[in-house]
């Protein structure tokens, strides 16, 4: 993982009824995927994680 390079995926976990984003993540170069947490949900938090690809840009 470099900084300034977009993540592969977006970390999201589910507080009660919301889902909120708690980081993001990348491909490395060994076939593992860097984590990068931004906070840890607290509360009705069940220790999930979701992770999914960026959503796409329009660019028009």
């Amino acid at each position: 993982m470099a900084k300034g390079n977009k993540p592969d995926y977006n970390i999201r976990a589910k507080v009660g009824e919301i889902w909120q984003s708690v980081g993001v993540a990348w491909h490395a170069k060994d076939g593992a995927i860097s984590v990068r947490l931004n906070l840890l949900p607290i509360g009705e938090w069940d220790g999930s994680l979701l992770m999914l690809p960026p959503k796409e840009e329009n660019g028009g």
